[in-house]
């Protein structure tokens, strides 16, 4: 989160993401970089395997270390770090969205004129097939009067809120495995940062007297 956004004037929500956001990243950056169990593994057995404590025969009882050494090092290495990596990608992007709507709902809650006209709202709209970001970004300009853009970074981060929605609830978790990116959580990061700093801004223009 950049300087502007740091420096900005201390409504309760921004002064809490401020808090919070170096947090989320770090547990993000710690998640994507722990090597998994997995990889750990047959990186240890790669090791023996080449150095020749360990050997490995075929069927016909004929010696396949050597094949079984290039089978490692070639195919299951990359594939378990991909898994790891499709695993981790997952986890990181529901921090990250966990954080995000709850910095939404909380300035939701503060710009509404009367109680409970969030979950009103929320309630009208549940039917529809539109992320919870989304709605609470349609409720501050509807509701609260904040007149904001969305870049290119942060309409990717609500597609990929949409696409994340959609395996979940259907269990297509093949789709989710192909599809994820290693910095797919870190795009998202700079995309949320980027959208709180629009808001702060918004935010500010909308009530001066903060």
């Amino acid at each position: 989160m950049n300087r502007k956004l740091r420096a900005k004037a201390e409504n309760i929500v921004f002064s809490e993401a401020r808090q919070d956001y170096p947090f989320v990243a770090a547990i993000t950056r710690r998640i994507m970089a722990t090597k998994a169990p997995a990889v750990r593994r047959l990186e240890r057995r790669l090791v023996r395997l080449r150095a020749g404590s360990i050997r490995v025969k075929d069927a016909k009882g004929n010696d396949s270390t050597s094949a079984h050494i290039e089978h490692i090092s070639s195919i299951s290495i990359d594939a378990a770090n991909h898994h790891a990596a499709a695993i981790a990608d997952g986890a990181c992007m529901q921090l990250v969205f966990a954080f995000l709507e709850r910095t939404l709902r909380d300035l939701c809650e503060e710009v509404s004129s009367k109680p409970k006209q969030l979950s009103a709202y929320l309630r009208k709209r549940a039917k529809e097939r539109v992320g919870k970001v989304q709605k609470y970004l349609d409720f501050l300009r509807s509701h609260g009067g904040l007149t904001f853009t969305v870049g290119p970074d942060v309409r990717r981060l609500l597609k990929r809120e949409k696409e994340l929605r959609d395996i979940f609830t259907h269990g297509d978790w093949l789709l989710h495995y192909f599809g994820s990116a290693r910095d797919g959580a870190a795009d998202a990061l700079k995309a949320v940062a980027s959208l709180i700093e629009a808001l702060d801004s918004a935010y500010l223009i909308a009530r001066p007297e903060i």
